[in-house]
């Protein structure tokens, strides 16, 4: 079974995300150690009081980029889009039903 992942879209500019290091195209794997399984999952784990740290996990765009931690400090709003990517082997499962 083939799994999707969290890639960020966009980054405020002069956000806390921007700030912190955070750019379109990476991956998101974990906010302070949980995984979001889904785009609703990600935003309630970003979401939080303004200034309170959250610890992200991020790798880059291809599968082999290594993975590193970076503290964010939280905005009431989103300050970077993620979206939703489906790796191509489930998306020509898909495509045959």
């Amino acid at each position: 079974e083939e799994e999707g992942s969290l890639r960020i879209r966009w980054v405020a500019p002069h956000s806390n995300a921007a700030e912190a290091g955070l750019s379109a195209g990476q991956r998101l794997l974990s906010v302070d150690g949980q995984n979001p399984e889904s785009l609703d999952a990600a935003r309630e784990l970003l979401l939080g009081a303004q200034g309170v740290l959250a610890r992200i996990e991020i790798a880059g765009a291809e599968e082999e980029s290594p993975s590193r931690n970076i503290l964010v400090r939280r905005e009431p709003w989103l300050p970077a889009a993620v979206e939703e990517t489906i790796e191509e082997g489930a998306a020509e499962e898909d495509t045959e039903s």
